[in-house]
Parts: structure tokens; C-alpha cells; sequence
């Protein structure tokens, strides 16, 4: 009888195992040196009803790519939360984000780049290749890694959030770096185009300056670029001037992605040169003759 019921109890705890191995946060618990701090709403640079509001937009985008592949999205309105995070899980078909008011009312946080953290946690669950290593479900591999993660957050989604807002991308023709607008003007051949490309890097250098900050380090900068190269793609958190360097270059990034398809997810091996091959298809990569928007080599080595 006990040895019945211990069974019972593994069959019922095996879920939660496979949810917790693939389970994402934006930031990790190591890279937060006080996890603890509380921001009032006061210090914060949005209000609950604009937090409220980016979380819409992306439901209203996003909800039917994701039904499209099987799933339904939900978005957690955490706005009351004081949890410096974010994050990602999949449990029964259920494609869960979590948003945390906590993060949101950061001082250094713009409503822009808490878009870009929506749009990162979106990512592990869209981006596909490459993928975290034991971001696994019954499903089989599902989670992209935290690098790719950011990339289809600068390269995918902000644009698709904010392609529409021609006017207030304008605004930021006014404010850009040099370096910059010059890397955009390079990529983009339309002031439209352009003027998002401006928009999605200053919401970039707010997820850094965030990130620093929140690690109690100096902030990256993107005339100080991650000179590192790694040996093996990394599934980790990158250091915050690497991620910096991920979305520069997604934003010049000028393939087009295809809803339709999480690249490399039905792959035999999701982590193999196939699985690299398809995400060529939809993103910037040397085997796809791309020069410009590819990923940074602080985290990503090409297989192939």
C-alpha cells in the first residue's frame, strides 16, 4: 500500500519537475545583489494602466500565433509583485508569462524596455533555435536559450509591438546615438524602419542600465562591445554588456521571421546543425550570407 501510494505521489509530482527544468527568468537569482529592494510606484516611469496596456498589445498580437502552434498564451498581470524578474514556463498546453510590477517600477526601467522584457520572456516560448539546455516539457524541448531569447525580442517582437506607432518611433530620431543612427541608417533603408531601429535601442540600453544596476555593476555601454568569444553557445545569462551587444545587433537584423514556424523545434535534434540551418531561414547568420545583425559571439558559436 505504500509503495502504491509513493508511486501515486511521483506520478503527480512529475509535472512540477519537468515545469521547474523549464522554467525561465529574465534575470538571474546570482545577478541580483539585493533580490529584496522595493521601488514605489512614485520612483517608477509608468503607471499600472501602462503596464497594463503594453501586456494587451502583446496579448492581442500574440495570442493567436500562439494558439497557431497549439498553445494558449497567458500573460500573469503581477503588477502588485515586488519581484525583480520575469519569466517563462509551458504546463499542459498552458504558455505562461509571468510580468512582476517589482521589475516594472525599477527607476531605471522606460515603458519601452518592460515591452523588451514581455518580448524576451515571449522569446523562450517563439524563438526557437537555439534552446536551453533542459528547457524540456512532455512536449520535448521547447524553452530558447536566454541569448536568443533577447535577440527575438529586438529582432521580432518590439518591432512588431511598435511597427505601427510610426509618430512616437519619430520621436527618437531626436535623441539617438551617432553610432547608432548610423548602424541603422547602414541596415535600413526607410526613415520608418530607421526610426524603429532607434526606438528598439534605446529600450535596449534601458534593459542594461537595469540589469547593472540591479547588480550593483557599471553599465554597458555600446561603444564598450563584449570582446569575449565562447567556445560553446551558452543557455545562460549573459553578462549585461553581452546582452546589449544581442540586441544592437538584432535590430539590424533584416530577415523576416515567420510566425508560422518556431525554428528548429520539431528537428530531430532541436540542437544540431538542421535545427541551425532552419533558423537561418528567419534570422541573421553567416550561412545565410548575412553580415550585419548576427549573433554576438559572447554567447553564440555557430555549429555550422
Amino acid at each position: 500500500m505504500l509503495r502504491k501510494t509513493l508511486s501515486i505521489v511521483a506520478l503527480i509530482a512529475m509535472p512540477l519537475l519537468f515545469v521547474n527544468q523549464a522554467f525561465g527568468k529574465f534575470i538571474p537569482d546570482d545577478q541580483i545583489k539585493n533580490p529584496y529592494q522595493r521601488f514605489n510606484a512614485e520612483d517608477a516611469n509608468m503607471t499600472k494602466a501602462e503596464f497594463m496596456a503594453v501586456i494587451d498589445k502583446a496579448e492581442q498580437i500574440y495570442s493567436p500565433i500562439v494558439s497557431g502552434h497549439g498553445g494558449k498564451l497567458d500573460i500573469q498581470r503581477k503588477w502588485d509583485d515586488d519581484t525583480l524578474n520575469a519569466s517563462a514556463m509551458q504546463f499542459f498546453g498552458t504558455w505562461t508569462v509571468n510580468m512582476y510590477g517589482g521589475l516594472a517600477r525599477h527607476p531605471e526601467m522606460t515603458l519601452d524596455g518592460f515591452a523588451m522584457v514581455l518580448c524576451h520572456e515571449l522569446g523562450h516560448h517563439l524563438a526557437g533555435f537555439s534552446f536551453k539546455k533542459g528547457g524540456f516539457s512532455f512536449g520535448g524541448v521547447w524553452a530558447a536559450n536566454e541569448g536568443q531569447s533577447d535577440y527575438f525580442a529586438a529582432h521580432v517582437c518590439s518591432r512588431r509591438m511598435w511597427q505601427d506607432e510610426v509618430a512616437k518611433n519619430a520621436e527618437f530620431r531626436a535623441t539617438v546615438r551617432p553610432n547608432i543612427q548610423e548602424s541603422c541608417d547602414a541596415a535600413w533603408s526607410t526613415t520608418e524602419e530607421q526610426d524603429l531601429c532607434y526606438r528598439i535601442n534605446a529600450g535596449g540600453e534601458s534593459l542594461a542600465r537595469v540589469l547593472a544596476a540591479l547588480a550593483d555593476d557599471t553599465a554597458p555601454t555600446y561603444e564598450t562591445p563584449d570582446t569575449n568569444k565562447v567556445n560553446a553557445t551558452d543557455s545562460n545569462h549573459p553578462k549585461a554588456q553581452c546582452r546589449l551587444d544581442t540586441t544592437f545587433h538584432a535590430s539590424l537584423c533584416t530577415a523576416n521571421f515567420d510566425d508560422t514556424v518556431i525554428p528548429g523545434k520539431e528537428k530531430n535534434d532541436p540542437f544540431g546543425s538542421d535545427a541551425e540551418r532552419e533558423a537561418s531561414q528567419y534570422s541573421c547568420m553567416e550561412i545565410s550570407n548575412f553580415v550585419e545583425g548576427l549573433r554576438p559571439r559572447c554567447w553564440f558559436k555557430p555549429g555550422v
